[in-house]
Formats: C-alpha cells, structure tokens, sequence
C-alpha cells in the first residue's frame, strides 16, 4: 500500500496500532484527522489505551489518553 492509500485508509472511528521499538504497541481509536499543509501529510488526533482497547460494553470506564500522530505512523487494526 502506497503512503496516500495509507493515509486514505486511517479515518475517525478507526482502530489503529502505534508501534515503537523497545516499547509495547499502543492501541486507540482515531477521533480527529486533518491535512496539515506544512508536513503535506495528514494528521491525527488518537485516543489511546494502552496495551489493549477495553470492551466498552462490560469493562470499567477507562479514559484514554489524547496524542497527536501522522497518519503514516498509525497501523490499521481490524
């Protein structure tokens, strides 16, 4: 998949991976996206969780944490 199928691909509602060397995956859910023109690239607002995204209906109310990212580096999660 070419970078603009990529990007085309991360919408809000979007489950998505973050991976980092030496730390463990995060995982969140996209709820803003924007074309930035000065990177020419399109960006994110993500709420993440953690190690793993919590069932909504039967899990605690957990608050995610709010981080910005570009597209590019998020993985899509089916």
């Amino acid at each position: 998949m070419n970078p603009k199928e990529h990007e085309n691909n991360i919408v809000v509602g979007k489950m998505v991976k973050l991976s980092c060397p030496d730390k463990d995956d995060e995982y969140g859910i996209v709820i803003s996206t924007w074309h930035d023109k000065e990177l020419d690239c399109k960006d994110c607002y993500v709420a993440f969780w953690g190690k793993d995204i919590p069932d909504f209906e039967t899990a605690e109310k957990v608050k995610p944490y709010i981080l910005r990212y570009a597209a590019i580096s998020l993985q899509s999660v089916s």
